[in-house]
């Protein structure tokens, strides 16, 4: 993570990793965006993102999809972490 420049006041972060997080949040397009808040203004900045990731809508953990990281596709609660796939069959 590097030059991060901040869409609020211009400020350019050299260190993305160093900003305070916010967390995963999905693109609306299958990805999801890692949000920081610019430490100069206080606005939310995107300092990574994955094409290919979606959010567990019980726990909201980044979920990858790939082998061991699996994606469970439910009608009724949207897609889940094997974790909370496995509490909610119970």
């Amino acid at each position: 993570m590097g030059g991060i420049r901040c869409g609020g006041c211009g400020l350019e972060h050299g260190d993305g990793a160093a900003l305070s997080k916010v967390g995963w949040k999905a693109d609306g397009r299958g990805g999801a965006l890692l949000r920081a808040t610019c430490g100069g203004c206080g606005c939310g900045v995107t300092i990574d993102e994955i094409a290919d990731a979606t959010l567990c809508t019980a726990c909201h953990r980044l979920v990858l999809g790939c082998e061991g990281d699996v994606k469970i596709a439910t009608e009724a609660r949207g897609v889940l972490c094997i974790p909370c796939a496995r509490r909610s069959a119970s």
